[in-house]
């Protein structure tokens, strides 16, 4: 076997390495820093994927909540807009008479946007817990609330906490 030269593969090394002359593999770096370099390169890389892994494993069930927790705030948006749907397709006639009726309820409009604010709150919740699972910090949920991060976690800290849920990793810049 002849004595060939190939480029290092330490990142952006791109020095020339002699191929060895005997048997064996040839070499890939030019020296052990070279090689050290690449290790932790590498290193890092595998520890990136894991946490996106962990991540997307750990928003699973926060989603899932958080798509529930819309449906049935839409659900009680729509029950209230039949409500409403309703009492005008009766017509005037039957509008002044309305408080007489024997089967309506008492504050019936009242009660339907009470269930859809407690719906609304629901999916609040849910999404505070989806992006501090995320891993978002309390200041960047508390800005997109307009309240301050001691604020929000107050208000959400106690139910995060019922439903175990934890951030994976913090999420900002990658290292280097």
């Amino acid at each position: 076997m002849g004595g060939g030269w190939r480029t290092c593969d330490g990142p952006g090394c791109g020095k020339t390495v002699p191929t060895t002359s005997g048997t064996g593999r040839p070499r890939r770096y030019c020296s052990e820093a070279c090689r050290s370099r690449w290790r932790r390169v590498a290193a890092r890389i595998r520890r990136r994927q894991a946490l996106r892994e962990d991540r997307t494993e750990a928003l699973c069930e926060p989603r899932h909540e958080l798509r529930a927790a819309a449906y049935r705030a839409a659900a009680a948006a729509r029950a209230l807009a039949a409500l409403v749907d309703a009492e005008e397709a009766r017509g005037e006639g039957e509008m002044e008479d309305r408080h007489w009726h024997p089967e309506r309820a008492a504050a019936l409009y009242t009660r339907a946007a009470r269930t859809l604010a407690e719906a609304a709150e629901d999916v609040l919740a849910a999404a505070v817990r989806a992006d501090r699972t995320a891993g978002d910090s309390w200041a960047a949920v508390g800005r997109a609330l307009d309240v301050s991060a001691d604020t929000v976690a107050r208000r959400h800290r106690r139910a995060a906490r019922l439903s175990n849920i934890r951030p994976v990793a913090p999420n900002g810049p990658d290292p280097g």
